[in-house]
């Protein structure tokens, strides 16, 4: 395994980006099916992507595509290519553009986002789409950067802990990318200031458990939608796997909940700070939409 110390930041960039699509897609068969003996009984040890059942909410997809959580970062990716950065106004239109055609589960906060004009939802998922965000940040100061994220998050998901999740990944992400070891750049970005969650106390507890079976550990933090219960469980296992990206996103589709959000911060993070060189290629080219986010990775290189 390469050492992290010597990544160059676009390989982390690049970690970052497919390790976060990757977190979501592996999620896809098992997706809020909250009984691991069920998971496993189905689908056995998700070391690869698989078709969903049937019955369940992303019938008609097929292994190696994404949720409805990966097909919005897709549209964000589009967005950015097309502002040569993060645009809300580009976001929101393409945004806005994809449902009326969208071949997928639509969830509550996209109902009520399309109704109101922006959402109010307190599941983690809408944190979990910036990666793309911060692969085209090099350029922006730390306020600008956050500023984007919390304007990304909040049009879906305006729930003020919601918003803190987004905030602290952007900002651990910036410290891996600066060659921080991830244990000093998830508890430095922990040290900033935030409006609703406890992130502090929240790694404090992740720390001292790491010794529980991950299904106790789970239990005691819940693996539902809800930032309260989805953002400690990203915590945990971020920890507890934090030396193996495949065994990270792997664990995490076998617990089960809505692993999906849960996957794609835990892929973004572990990704970049390992690198590229540390995703297995069978879980790149397997994607779906490989040669469009592979296109648009080396666009970004090309204006950085």
């Amino acid at each position: 395994m390469t050492d992290p110390s010597c990544i160059s930041k676009e390989d982390r960039e690049s970690g970052a980006l497919w390790g976060s699509m990757i977190g979501d897609a592996i999620c896809l068969a098992p997706h809020w099916m909250y009984d691991p003996e069920e998971i496993e009984s189905q689908f056995g040890r998700l070391t690869d992507y698989a078709d969903p059942a049937p019955n369940k909410y992303h019938r008609g997809k097929k292994a190696g595509d994404f949720t409805h959580y990966g097909d919005q970062t897709l549209t964000l990716m589009q967005s950015i290519a097309a502002a040569s950065g993060y645009s809300p106004t580009f976001f929101r239109s393409l945004w806005k553009e994809m449902w009326p055609i969208y071949d997928g589960y639509v969830d509550s906060a996209t109902k009520s986002t399309l109704r109101d004009g922006r959402g109010t939802s307190h599941d983690l998922a809408g944190a979990s789409r910036i990666a793309p965000i911060l692969v085209r940040s090099r350029e922006l100061e730390t306020d600008e950067l956050l500023q984007a994220v919390r304007d990304q998050t909040s049009f879906t998901h305006g729930h003020p802990s919601v918003i803190d999740a987004a905030v602290y990944f952007a900002l651990a992400f910036r410290n891996v990318l600066d060659g921080k070891p991830l244990e000093d750049a998830i508890t430095e970005a922990a040290d900033a200031s935030y409006q609703s969650l406890d992130i502090p106390s929240i790694l404090e507890e992740a720390k001292g458990d790491q010794d529980l079976e991950n299904r106790e550990a789970l239990k005691k933090r819940g693996i539902a939608c809800d930032v309260q219960q989805a953002f400690p469980s990203t915590m945990y296992l971020l920890l507890k796997y934090s030396d193996n990206f495949e065994a990270a996103v792997e664990e995490n589709a076998m617990a089960g909940g809505d692993s999906a959000a849960r996957g794609m911060l835990l892929g973004m993070l572990l990704g970049a700070y390992h690198g590229i060189g540390a995703i297995p290629e069978r879980l790149v080219r397997g994607l779906s939409a490989y040669r469009s986010i592979d296109q648009w990775l080396r666009n970004v290189g090309e204006e950085e």
